[in-house]
């Protein structure tokens, strides 16, 4: 066997890509092909290799520095040695006298397929002028293959698994004998890898994107830069080093870079980029983090020529923050490309110092590498800068800095000019619209609490969390809506919290004698003296917030109210809410959708859905002040308990108010503590508020809350960043449980409360719900839009929209990813008239890496619209209502009577619409 087996017949070159002694030349050699028709049968395979070498993503950026050669061999016989004494597999025992020798079960295993690689060597020195890796093709059906990095040569067979070709199995190996990749399979060596850093570029013992930076490896620097900042590190860990791990992908997409346990022969121990790579599947293509390790090689053959350029929103090199109010850190970002021109490279990138009032984010490298652009266009860094209004100088504050490279003549260094405005805090001006018909005196689920008492606690929240300078007026209506007997309140200024006139007269002059409820329902005239009181305002931003209980049944009607505020200027928003409601006229739909506002129905007010008017009007308080909407779930404390709602905030949060709703009873507030504890751990209790410079605690008779104004502790600018937690105590004396030991049991009278948190952000998710119909069994299309700084941000999950149906079963709709940063779902279980209710809780990483969380409620509708002359539809004479109304309100006694705690959603799915933290009493069933 060996040379006395056959011939070398002569080298030629087959894509020629440029001078052989400024390329990477790789030759195919033939090994086991006889003679005559077998050689041309090698010079076929040689052009597949070629065309799977082409067909590379990467191939197109990087692949001109490769020339191809072929190297023509006989052999005596076909095909390799295959041992059948081969300890991990026997072989068929076939021996094959070929010119290299070529074995399976080489180094004892039985797939590796090697030659005699230093005669490999010798022959290519001898027969090619310049050559850097050889690939020996063995004319075998069998599947096999094998490297020598240190030779740079290796050997494949022709055979192939289902699902790969034999191109697949040599570009594996062709990946560790020209770019030095190693395997990224766990298994073939052992449990726990020996300790020490490998020095293939694709694998590694690092645990952390430090550790992984301080290896020096260039493709192991670049690695970390790959990393989105919402993968976690590690980003999957094997739960038993016994065995390989495999669980499904933790990831979105099989090709993510992170840090993936179980590579190079290990269960355990060292780490590959993603889930998924040639070089641990050969059918797959390669990740990343090895396309950054071949352009490494490639570039030692060919000049890179990176070319740096520097991007603001505004296509210019001024990034301008705008108006930024008083006391608030706004943030904006500009981006460094490396921008692909010619042969790709690395670009290594310089940030100086800012001048004037500025400051990088928390963390930010002020010297990074951007990777070479093999696949994309370009490759970027985000830059976040942060600016801090103050009320002294300015309003005006420029300054600058300078981004630099030394890999880019071209193009070394850009100025990027800085500007802010700092202004005053932007007023909101706000009426609220009050309907104080007859059927507002109605009771509710809430013991005690009729609709006009829930109307009257969510306005006095609203009162309460208006910033200082916005204005607000009151107008009330029935049948009728006069100046200046219904005007409650012409618009004031709000105050500061304590003594600030028009927040102590808005909340005074809500009052059950001032909204008793009498007569029928005019909505139009509401809105109509409403929007007059709004035509007193001085902010730009106004907004009409109109609650009712009822059917417009009086005019003027809304049509013609809608007519009147559309016109006006500037621009009023209507928000309407549906009180009680399981229908909302569809002209007030229309008239919040034309102004931009937006319509919600509560349905009836029991159980859960107890604080959904407070919570309501939160929302639609940040919504007029463009803030985000944190949570909200449903809490119950015993005698004697505590609990905690997360919050998590994240650098993009400016302010934020931790708000706590709740039933008032004889017993509570009065027995019950609220605190927060801060991210670092710090316990901050109402009675701190005064000695802390940046928060205010604020109690009224039916909520609570904490306004904090970021950085929270002056002395830690980012002890914010982080989980919050919500403290409710209940201190009442507890009695024993029926049926238990004196004092086994926790008893007493529950609290009942929400926990609610609104944030001044930079992240916000916005949303709408569509209708192209509101008859049953139309698609109801939910979109929301997460967004960063003015960018789209993905979640960190796609977003599950709980769906509540009018008969109370729960649904559960995922959303998908749409083509601009959005996501979207549609819909379609509506066979019932009534309100639809969707609420999502999402999470998004922030660009400083700190997981936020966001909430979002919407209402659709499905009922059977009004004639289009105006007039009532079927069932729209006055006895057919009488008996509607008489149904609903049998309906409800059944319900109290005969329900622990009524109006509960019965889940379709698993899960519940609000899971309790441990230790806390979940809303009973119905009984």
């Amino acid at each position: 066997m060996g040379i006395n087996d056959g011939m070398v017949l002569g080298s030629s070159k087959i894509l020629d890509n440029g001078p052989d002694d400024q390329r990477m030349n790789i030759v195919l050699v033939a090994e086991g092909f006889q003679a005559g028709p077998q050689q041309t049968e090698f010079d076929n395979l040689c052009d597949e290799f070629v065309a799977a070498l082409e067909a590379e993503p990467w191939y197109p950026a990087v692949g001109g520095a490769i020339n191809v050669w072929k190297l023509n061999v006989t052999s005596t016989d076909v095909g390799a040695d295959d041992p059948a004494d081969c300890p991990d597999q026997a072989g068929d025992g076939t021996v094959a006298d070929t010119y290299f020798d070529a074995t399976f079960c080489t180094s004892d295993i039985h797939r590796c397929l090697a030659p005699d690689f230093l005669l490999v060597k010798t022959t290519l020195t001898a027969n090619v002028p310049v050559w850097y890796a050889g690939a020996v093709i063995v004319n075998t059906p069998k599947r096999g293959g094998c490297a020598s990095s240190g030779d740079r040569i290796f050997a494949t067979g022709l055979g192939a698994s289902s699902g790969e070709s034999w191109t697949d199995i040599a570009l594996h190996e062709f990946g560790h004998a020209a770019f030095s990749l190693a395997d990224e399979y766990p298994y073939g060596e052992g449990n726990n890898a020996p300790a020490g850093e490998p020095f293939k570029p694709n694998i590694t013992a690092a645990t952390t994107l430090a550790d992984l930076a301080a290896t020096g490896h260039p493709v192991k620097l670049l690695w970390t830069e790959m990393v989105a900042p919402e993968v976690p590190i590690p980003t999957m860990q094997n739960p038993d080093c016994t065995a390989e791990d495999e669980s499904p992908n933790v990831l979105d997409s099989d090709f993510q870079i992170g840090l993936f346990e179980g590579a190079g022969y290990y269960h355990c121990g060292l780490y590959r980029p993603a889930y998924l790579c040639r070089m641990r599947v050969s059918k797959e293509p390669f990740c990343g983090v090895c396309i950054q390790g071949i352009a490494d090689r490639l570039a030692e053959f060919i000049s890179p020529t990176p070319r740096m350029e520097v991007v603001t929103g505004n296509g210019s090199l001024l990034l301008d923050f705008g108006q930024v109010v008083h006391g608030l850190t706004m943030h904006r970002f500009f981006e460094v490309r490396n921008n692909r021109v010619g042969f790709p490279g690395t670009l290594r990138v310089n940030l100086s110092a800012i001048t004037g009032q500025f400051n990088y984010i928390p963390d930010t490298d002020l010297s990074f590498t951007l990777p070479a652009p093999v696949n994309e266009p370009y490759t970027a860094r985000r830059i976040f800068i942060a600016f801090t209004s103050t009320d002294v100088g300015g309003p005006s504050f420029p300054g600058s800095l300078q981004v630099t490279t030394p890999d880019d003549p071209a193009n070394p260094l850009e100025t990027v000019d800085l500007l802010a405005q700092a202004i005053p805090p932007m007023p909101i001006d706000t009426v609220l619209v009050f309907d104080r018909s007859g059927s507002m005196g109605e009771p509710t689920g809430v013991p005690g609490q009729r609709k006009v008492d829930l109307a009257i606690e969510a306005g006095k929240l609203y009162a309460a969390l208006i910033k200082d300078n916005d204005r607000i007026g009151v107008v009330r209506f029935n049948n009728v809506a006069n100046d200046p007997g219904d005007i409650l309140l012409d618009m004031e200024v709000a105050g500061a919290q304590g003594d600030g006139m028009g927040r102590d007269n808005a909340t005074n002059i809500l009052t059950p004698a001032n909204l008793n409820p009498s007569g029928n329902t005019s909505i139009g005239a509401g809105i109509l003296l409403g929007s007059d009181v709004l035509d007193g305002a001085v902010a730009d931003s106004r907004a009409l917030i109109v609650l009712t209980d009822g059917i417009q049944n009086t005019p003027p009607d809304i049509p013609e109210a809608t007519a009147t505020v559309s016109t006006k200027m500037p621009k009023q928003r209507v928000f309407a809410v549906g009180l009680g409601l399981n229908q909302l006229e569809d002209k007030l739909v229309q008239i919040a959708s034309v102004t931009n506002g937006v319509a919600h129905i509560t349905g009836e007010l029991v159980g859960y859905k107890e604080f959904l008017l407070q919570k309501l009007y939160v929302q639609i308080l940040s919504d007029v002040s463009d803030e985000a909407f944190v949570k909200d779930p449903l809490g119950i404390v015993l005698p004697g308990q505590k609990r905690a709602t997360k919050v998590y905030l994240g650098e993009v949060d400016v302010a934020a108010d931790f708000i706590v709703v709740f039933r008032r009873t004889f017993v509570y507030p009065k027995y019950i503590r609220v605190w927060l504890e801060a991210p670092d751990g710090t316990i901050v209790t109402p009675n701190d508020a005064g000695a802390l410079p940046n928060v205010d605690f604020v109690a009224g008779k039916s909520h609570m809350f904490f306004r904090w104004v970021f950085p929270a502790f002056p002395d830690r600018p980012t002890a914010h960043i982080g989980r919050w937690r919500v403290w409710v105590e209940n201190f009442a004396r507890q009695r024993p449980t029926v049926g238990t030991a004196a004092g086994s049991a926790s008893g007493g009278e529950p609290f009942y409360y929400s926990v609610m948190c609104k944030s001044r952000s930079d992240l916000h998710l916005g949303g709408y719900l569509v209708q192209s119909s509101y008859a049953p069994g139309s698609t109801m299309t939910v979109v929301l839009e997460p967004t960063v700084y003015g960018q789209p941000i993905k979640l960190n999950t796609p977003p599950e929209v709980q769906v509540i149906r009018p008969d109370n079963v729960l649904r559960t709709l995922v959303l998908d990813p749409g083509a601009n940063g959005e996501y979207r779902g549609n819909f379609t279980d509506t066979p019932l008239v009534g309100p639809y209710t969707f609420s999502t809780e999402v999470s998004a990483t922030s660009p400083g890496g700190n997981r936020v969380t966001r909430f979002r409620q919407f209402t659709g509708l499905i009922f059977y619209p009004g004639r289009p002359d105006g007039q009532d539809g079927t069932g729209g004479h006055d006895d057919c209502k009488e008996a509607r109304e008489l149904v609903r309100r049998l309906n409800r006694i059944i319900e109290r009577c005969c329900c622990k705690n009524p109006r509960i959603p019965q889940a379709s799915t698993a899960g519940s619409l609000v899971e309790p933290e441990p230790g806390a009493q979940k809303p009973s069933r119905p009984a």
